[in-house]
């Protein structure tokens, strides 16, 4: 029994050790599997009782945080994050992260630079409190950041863990045009999310060469809102108040369009990066945070800003293999230890 468990140790242990190790690709890697999913909201036809309906293009919330200014004798970023909430019924790491987002139109008409970096934290979860009902749940303690940098690979090449994708999907609509882009980033550090327990993703870009958003050229860039009228299959049943659910877009029209939504709304608010370069460490503070709404002429007709609002992402894992999978991998790593003894003896 001794020898059967040091067996099944030692393949859990290779096959994390390949999972962690093999060549990944950006969208996500082959074996990578869905885990969580909020499709984002592009051209989306919302019926409208006795006329044509209207397409709505949702729109991106700014989170982009600047670099500190050299006189500040440091080095790290402030400004603007978004976060939103999720949890999945799969006890396995995150690997690979998918998002939405776009680059916002800034006053001066300048556009923004491309993002080179993001930051990527998972967070727990900070209930609402039942007796405040200005009370909203919001991003705690950091679980884990890391800052994943910009890949041009070629097609079919692998991406390194570490980096991101970009790569247009959608030139937007009436009103913002804002032109939406698909990001992908394979994580360095996969993040070992357990079942049923919420936590808050974060996504914020970073612009390495600007001090202040108002200095032109400054990155703005924001994150894509979900597609509220396509549910989440892959979200947790389990967890209460409650988890995914959906309701009428409009009280008064209980039989028109439905509103899915997972949880408790996105929240914005400050952000503040601290870097320690030479000790490789990072720390992060957020404050003044603030729970997110549907926009009316954005996302949906008026009653829409009643519904708080998810953002648009999907997790991807990498499956643990069934006991008859880890089995049959131990025969055959016997199997092929026994021809190699056998090989060598045969040349002595």
């Amino acid at each position: 029994m001794k020898t059967i468990a040091k067996a099944t140790t030692f393949v859990l242990t290779m096959a994390t050790i390949a999972a962690f190790c093999m060549p990944s690709l950006a969208d996500p890697a082959p074996g990578q599997e869905l885990k969580f999913q909020q499709l984002p909201m592009i051209d989306v036809p919302i019926p409208v009782p006795g006329a044509n309906d209207i397409h709505y293009y949702g729109h991106d919330e700014l989170s982009s945080a600047w670099s500190f200014p050299p006189d500040l004798g440091q080095d790290g970023y402030r400004g603007k994050f978004m976060a939103d909430d999720f949890a999945d019924e799969v006890d396995t790491a995150v690997f690979h992260v998918r998002w939405w987002g776009s680059y916002l139109q800034k006053p001066d008409g300048i556009p923004s630079d491309r993002v080179k970096k993001f930051l990527i934290a998972f967070e727990t979860d900070v209930p609402a409190d039942p007796t405040n009902p200005d009370s909203f749940s919001h991003p705690g303690t950091v679980l884990s950041t890391e800052i994943v940098t910009i890949d041009y690979p070629a097609v079919g090449d692998p991406v390194a863990p570490g980096t991101f994708t970009e790569k247009s999907v959608h030139p937007g609509g009436d009103p913002l045009n804002e032109e939406l882009f698909v990001y992908n980033a394979e994580l360095k550090n996969p993040f070992p999310q357990k079942s049923d327990t919420i936590y808050w993703l974060k996504i914020v870009a970073l612009d390495d060469f600007h001090h202040d958003p108002g200095d032109p050229g400054a990155l703005s860039w924001g994150w894509h809102n979900r597609d509220y009228t396509v549910t989440n299959p892959y979200a947790s049943s389990a967890i209460t108040n409650p988890g995914e659910f959906v309701s009428p877009l409009d009280p008064l029209d209980p039989d028109g369009t439905q509103v899915w939504h997972f949880q408790d709304d996105a929240v914005s608010g400050d952000v503040l990066i601290n870097m320690d370069l030479a000790a490789g460490q990072l720390d992060l503070f957020q404050s003044n945070m603030k729970d997110e709404y549907y926009v009316p002429g954005w996302d949906g007709p008026g009653p829409i800003d009643l519904h708080s609002k998810d953002l648009a992402f999907e997790l991807y894992t990498v499956p643990i293999p069934e006991p008859s999978t880890l089995t049959l991998v131990a025969v055959g790593m016997l199997a092929f230890a026994g021809w190699g003894r056998r090989r060598r003896h045969s040349r002595s």
